[in-house]
């Protein structure tokens, strides 16, 4: 029902040349469909020092409140909102490499986390998606985040690209999409994640 929905929107949105448009989060879902990453959350996993598609992965739903899946696919698929947020887990036994989506119709965060054993942030990578609609032809936003001294989490220089992974310069955007982009994320720590605990095992 979710990719339904999304496809019906983007199609109101930009006419028929949206056909040609792969939804980032589907692109995430094919590769874990075979318990894989995408060659760059596979870079940042080996940069964590998790050996990416070596672990297998563990999966959760957030509306709410998390719940753990076995068939990621299919649990999203049979979301009655297209509101929700996911959550993946490889776990190296020293670190953890977590992968938190959010999606709705308009905008996609993700945001990779890694996590030394005991919980704290060594580093994150967060990405927006600002989709299609009319007057804007789409575009993402990718920013490291690093733990300054004071403990507190700060972005580093980040960059626009188009759908197509090109960098681009910064585009028109509204206020709540400078927001997501300047959002950090829920975690300092592993535990703010409040993640399923047989995910981290």
């Amino acid at each position: 029902m979710r990719g339904l929905a999304l496809a019906l929107a983007l199609f109101a949105a930009s006419g028929p040349s949206v056909s040609h448009f792969i939804d980032p989060f589907d692109q995430y879902m094919d590769a874990a469909k075979m318990n894989k990453l995408q060659p760059q959350l596979a870079a940042l996993a080996n940069e964590c020092g998790v050996a990416g598609d070596a672990v297998h992965p563990k999966f959760a739903i957030r509306q709410g409140s998390w719940r753990s899946v076995g068939n990621f696919a299919k649990s999203v698929y049979d979301l009655e909102s297209d509101y929700f947020t996911t959550g993946e887990v490889r776990n190296s036994g020293k670190h953890h490499f977590v992968i938190v989506w959010s999606a709705d119709l308009g905008t996609e965060i993700r945001f990779a986390y890694c996590f030394d054993d005991d919980g704290s942030l060594r580093f994150a990578q967060s990405k927006v998606w600002s989709l299609s609609r009319p007057g804007n032809v789409g575009w993402a936003f990718e920013r490291r985040w690093r733990m300054d001294g004071s403990g507190k989490l700060v972005p580093e220089s980040g960059r626009f690209l188009s759908f197509s992974g090109k960098p681009i310069a910064k585009p028109k955007s509204e206020a709540d999409e400078q927001t997501n982009i300047d959002w950090p994320g829920e975690a300092k720590n592993l535990a703010d994640l409040k993640l399923p605990g047989s995910m981290l095992q």
